[in-house]
């Protein structure tokens, strides 16, 4: 299998050549960052450096600056068997318009390592050509910022990829990860226990003056919390979904083990930013308050929210303005107002 990945970043170098390392034949990166496509090309190789696991070495690949090398870049768009990107949701529109460009006369999979809600199926709304097949995913694997000019990657052993299986023609391709029928409720279920418990874990930590996640999964007050949630959201998901309750407790467990990694160094601050979206109606938290029927779990759930708002990082401007907005209005006020729900 040719694959094509775009973006070199940390997605695209440490988890989607690993995603697809048992079947394909030659990877081919596409960039505009002319100093990692320069390094990658002239370093023949890299590694994906796993905490306490083998290395992974990459070295079947080629990189390409589609800036300078626009002609040769879409001639590798053309031919490929399946294109995956890893640039930011909101740079897919650049990546539609390189699609539109190249002329591909055969059917070529399309899968967006994006964190965001169906984004292969977002980049499908700006691109016209029959040839793409779009297929969603929801991607998982934490990747440590390590500030190091090293093309190699560092990062914890798991990854969980889960792709829809509608318009799959090779499911060999995808041996390594799992194919669904329905992945809206694998979306809930990352949204809910891998983003959203990392946020409260990242607020009630920084609350109580811990820096990272490690040392705040130490504190047995915040354990404490964390097993009531564990409960409240083994009943709200499994209630919405057709995911069975042993595995999202299953899913509850291994994501909290991954949390309390010492070697991922997690800030507490770097997790609990754009609070402002994250406390959204629509978002990580606020739906589980919305389907909770059992009243002291209500209650409980509500306590959390209360502290998430409680949130106060001068250095943060979505904390900033929620804590000015409380000054104001108050707390509840507060959370009427950007989490449209009535806590009275």
């Amino acid at each position: 299998m040719k694959l094509v990945i775009f973006g070199s970043g940390n997605i695209g170098r440490g988890l989607i050549p690993e995603v697809f390392y048992n079947s394909v034949l030659e990877i081919s990166f596409i960039d505009v960052n002319k100093e990692v496509i320069d390094r990658l090309n002239s370093t023949k190789s890299y590694k994906i450096s796993k905490f306490k696991s083998q290395d992974l070495v990459i070295s079947n690949y080629k990189a390409y600056n589609i800036k300078e090398n626009k002609p040769e870049a879409l001639s590798i768009i053309e031919n490929a068997d399946l294109i995956t990107t890893a640039v930011g949701f909101n740079n897919l529109k650049f990546i539609a318009e390189y699609l539109n460009e190249a002329k591909p006369n055969k059917k070529i999979d399309v899968i967006c390592f994006e964190n965001n809600v169906r984004p292969a199926s977002h980049l499908s709304t700006m691109v016209n050509n029959e040839n793409y097949i779009f297929i969603d995913a929801t991607v998982d694997r934490i990747i440590p910022n390590t500030n190091s000019n090293s093309l190699d990657i560092l990062c914890e052993p798991y990854y969980n990829v889960v792709i829809e299986k509608n318009n799959i023609s090779n499911f060999n391709n995808y041996s390594n990860c799992k194919v669904v029928d329905q992945l809206d409720d694998y979306i809930k279920l990352k949204l809910f226990i891998v983003n959203g418990l990392h946020f409260i874990i990242a607020v009630l930590g920084h609350n109580r003056k811990y820096n990272k996640i490690h040392l705040t999964l130490k504190d047995p007050e915040i354990i404490s919390k964390i097993n009531t949630l564990k409960k409240i959201y083994i009943e709200t998901i499994s209630s919405t979904t057709s995911i069975s309750k042993e595995y999202i407790e299953q899913y509850f467990d291994n994501t909290l083990d991954r949390f309390k990694q010492e070697e991922l160094n997690d800030d507490n601050v770097r997790i609990a930013r754009n609070m402002i979206l994250k406390l959204s109606p629509d978002n990580r938290i606020i739906p589980i308050y919305n389907i909770i029927n059992n009243v002291q779990e209500k209650e409980f759930y509500k306590s959390i929210i209360m502290e998430l708002y409680k949130y106060n990082n001068p250095n943060d401007d979505d904390s900033k303005i929620i804590q000015e907005s409380i000054k104001i209005i108050g707390i509840n006020g507060t959370i009427k107002q950007y989490s449209k729900i009535d806590i009275k």
